[in-house]
């Protein structure tokens, strides 16, 4: 009797390895006074920024991208509470956008 195919099993666990991984880098948001955060917000009912504001941030830079801006001022706790989908340390973007330092 053949319990599983060993192809899957190797697929099941290097997505449960990569997902683990991704919530453990998601969940280690800097706590408040620990420099800007980047928080994730869903673009209806004033977007990322009207979190930030709701939450008692500010939002730190010149521009915002559609879902996202950079904050401070307020917890991570504070911007879920508000509404935000994610709040993550903004080095998540060098990740994201992959890094431009042609050194």
């Amino acid at each position: 009797m053949r319990i599983a195919d060993p192809v899957l099993v190797a697929i099941l666990g290097l997505t449960l390895c990569v997902g683990l991984d991704l919530a453990a880098f998601a969940s280690g948001a800097p706590g408040a006074g620990a420099g800007p955060v980047l928080v994730v917000a869903p673009p209806w009912d004033g977007g990322a920024e009207q979190v930030v504001e709701t939450a008692g941030g500010r939002v730190v830079g010149p521009g915002s991208a559609p879902f996202s801006v950079l904050a401070t001022g307020a917890t991570p706790a504070a911007y879920e509470l508000a509404g935000a989908w994610l709040v993550l340390d903004p080095a998540v973007l060098e990740i994201l956008c992959g890094n431009k330092d042609t050194r």
